[in-house]
Formats: C-alpha cells, structure tokens, sequence
C-alpha cells in the first residue's frame, strides 16, 4: 500500500517531526501524510486499497505533538507552582470521577488512586533538567517570579538539555522510592505509580531506553541518570517528599533492591487485575484532569472570525509540513 499511496511520511512521535515512513511505520496509531492526489482515502471510512481517485484536502496546520525532548504542554499564561497544579489536578479528577456511572470492576480505592495519582502526577517538575528548562524559557534577564518549583512557565518551553528527558518518569520513581513515604498505606500504590507516568501518554508498560541512551555512562532511560537527587518537596495536603537518591534500577527485569518488582512485573500485575479497558480509563481520568487544569490557566482564545492583531497571536508554530508538491492530509490510524 506504501508504494501505491507514493511519497509517504510519518510523525516521529520521539523527535517531534516528519520524516519519510518505512513498511514498519504503518501501524495503529501512527500519524500518516501523503498527497491527495493519491487517492487510497475516503473522508468517512478513512484509508482503504478501495478508495480511488483525488482525496479533498481537509489538511489543518497545528502544533507538532511534543517530541520525548520537549515539553511544551508546561507553558500557560501565568507563571503555575507546582503546589497550585496538583492541587488542581487532584480536584479535577475528583469531578470527572464524580460524574461517571458506577463502574462495573473499578472501585471507590480504584478512584482515589486516580486522585491520587493527580496528586503526585509531576513530582518530576522538581528534577534539575526541568528547572532548568523552566529557567532557560525565560527571555534575557527575565526570572521565575520564586525559586519554585514550578509546574508551568509562562513562556514558550524549549528542548530539555537531556534528550529524551520524561519528567513523568521521575514522578514514578520518586513515588516507589523506599525513602519515600507518600504512598504508605495505600492499597494501589502502583497503580498510583503507573497512572501518575502515564499521563502524558509516553511513559507506559514498558520503559525502555532510547537510542544512544544504554552505552552511556552512565547510562540513562528516558534521559534519567542513577544517582541523582530530587527533593524536597512541599505538597498538597501537608505531605513531602523527601531528599531522594533516584534509582532507576526498578525499571530492568531483575527489579529494584530488595526484592523489588520492576516496573514491567507492575505493569503486567495492573494488566492482569484490571484489564487493558479499565486500566486506560483510569489513565484517562488523569490525562483529561491535566488537560483541564492546564486550560484554566490560559486566556480564552478569540473566536475565529475576530481579528487577531500580529503581535497577540500565538506563539504556537503551525505544522511543518514536508515540501513536495501537492495537497496533503493528516489522518490518525487506529
């Protein structure tokens, strides 16, 4: 089908950008460009060898999701703390959580871990990678207005200085950690683990470490390094997390020290109990949370036929779109 469709691209979900596809990048979920010219689409059912003949253009630009080195979901109108966001975040899945049916399978300790997983979704914003990115999203000689940490800059995010850095993945970590006491007592802790990496949507049931990432020294997954330390860390409801020593160790078969599950035995535990179906509207409840709170700390964007002066647009750069000729179209496979 590749050939028939003729030039062909795919959006590397770990860059951030287009590049040519290969056979093996025509999976589910991939986000697929190629010319309307070429046919092989039908605007209702989607692509299909059936469907002959030129395609409508319904292209839009737009932003180019987050690469695994960016961040840009971080920016708001207003300088956010990250007390403020959890705490929002938290309350937001309380409210959606409020407004489902009884859920056959999931339980009232099944959506307090939700909520708490809200909680704690971004320890990781404490991390020195993504204070630094915080920092260095400022214009010359503009600071954050305190020493923070903060959960969202009010300038545009950058690259981190790590590739790959996934805060998500800090805040799981920083949860199992033994020193730390946040999920003492809980009956879900990984789950609450799991839901709080999840919620971006790149740091799932399985965590492995990206090209070039493995021969360091010291090697890294998902730009995070043994050894480090984050916290402390004032939170929501009178709790903190301590000065941690981070240890990626649970990641890898084997687990962590002790006797530690690692994070794929966790996984497949979750998995197992819940099935896949449950288990991801949980992590929706988190996700959409996070959308929600985040959207509160914008200023409503002007209805589409108002006119916008060019120093009030936003600073969102459209959709680079590959330069061949021709008309194309974005469609997301499921």
């Amino acid at each position: 089908m590749k050939d028939s469709l003729g030039p062909l691209w795919v959006l590397d979900a770990a860059e951030g950008a287009w590049r040519r596809a290969q056979f093996t990048d025509i999976r589910p979920g991939a986000v697929l460009l190629t010319s309307t010219a070429s046919g092989w689409y039908d605007s209702k059912l989607g692509w299909g060898l059936k469907h002959r003949g030129p395609v409508t253009s319904r292209a839009q630009s737009g932003e180019v999701p987050d690469g695994m080195s960016k961040d840009d979901a971080s920016c708001a109108d207003r300088w956010v703390d990250l007390v403020e966001h959890l705490e929002d975040v938290e309350r937001e899945v309380g409210l959606l959580a409020e407004g489902l049916a009884p859920l056959d399978g999931l339980s009232a300790g099944h959506l307090k871990a939700a909520r708490l997983a809200g909680r704690y979704h971004d320890l990781g914003k404490a991390h020195p990678v993504f204070a630094n990115t915080i920092r260095r999203s400022c214009p010359e000689g503009e600071q954050p207005p305190g020493e923070g940490p903060w959960a969202k800059s009010r300038h545009r995010m950058g690259r981190h200085e790590r590739k790959y850095f996934r805060h998500e993945l800090i805040s799981a970590l920083a949860l199992l950690h033994p020193d730390s006491t946040l999920l003492d007592g809980s009956e879900h802790s990984d789950l609450i683990a799991y839901l709080a990496a999840a919620h971006h949507g790149k740091v799932r049931v399985s965590v492995r470490s990206m090209p070039g990432e493995a021969e360091r020294v010291p090697p890294r997954v998902l730009g995070v390094e043994p050894a480090e330390e984050v916290g402390p860390v004032q939170l929501p409801g009178g709790k903190e997390l301590p000065r941690i020593v981070v240890d990626p160790s649970v990641l890898f078969l084997g687990g962590g020290p002790q006797g530690a599950l690692s994070w794929t035995q966790r996984t497949s535990q979750l998995l197992s109990q819940l099935g896949p179906f449950r288990l991801a509207l949980l992590e929706a409840l988190v996700r959409v949370a996070d959308w929600r709170a985040s959207q509160a700390y914008r200023t409503p964007q002007p209805a589409p036929d108002q006119a916008v002066a060019s120093d009030e647009q936003s600073s969102a750069a459209p959709l680079p779109i590959p330069a061949p000729t021709g008309a194309f179209e974005q469609e997301v496979l499921w």
